[in-house]
């Protein structure tokens, strides 16, 4: 159970609905993959890829909709890999950076895990091969601590 607030079978119904919804999506723009690979072209591809890179974002936006908010909300989540770079196939995996300021991160790796696993189950993909996660703790520094710096040289603290 995501929240405690909702029950498992709540949950269950809210996540396979989510499934089904995504797998409609995706086996129609699948076919327009396939009439494309027949007439292929650069634009046409680059639509489909761009459709397809949309839909998972709606989903994982979804998905992180199931958590309460304020276990969540000094989260930054992007993706990254060819989803990022806009090179992506439509059977790409799904690299996914959670950066957040706060410095616990055993739990925040537990909710990780979950988002991650998540995301495989509605995107149909079977056990984690196909989503990573990579973890940034990134500690949020002041604008004095920038003003501070007089050789414009920055360092990274981790």
């Amino acid at each position: 159970m995501v929240d405690k607030s909702i029950s498992k079978r709540e949950y269950q119904k809210k996540i396979n609905s989510l499934r089904k919804s995504y797998s409609k999506k995706f086996n129609s723009l699948y076919e327009e993959y396939l009439h494309v690979l027949n007439d292929y072209s650069k634009e046409k591809m680059r639509y489909i890829m761009s459709k397809h890179k949309k839909i998972i974002i709606k989903t994982i936006q979804k998905i992180i909709s199931f958590f309460p908010q304020e276990k969540i909300k000094d989260w930054r989540i992007f993706l990254t890999g060819s989803l990022a770079r806009n090179t992506n196939l439509i059977f790409s995996d799904v690299d996914i950076s959670f950066i957040y300021g706060d410095s616990d991160i055993a739990k925040k790796l537990n909710l990780e895990n979950k988002i991650s696993y998540m995301i495989s189950y509605v995107l149909g993909y079977k056990g984690r091969d196909r989503v990573h996660g990579i973890t940034n703790y990134l500690p949020i520094i002041s604008n004095n601590y920038l003003d501070n710096i007089k050789n414009n040289k920055y360092s990274l603290h981790f």
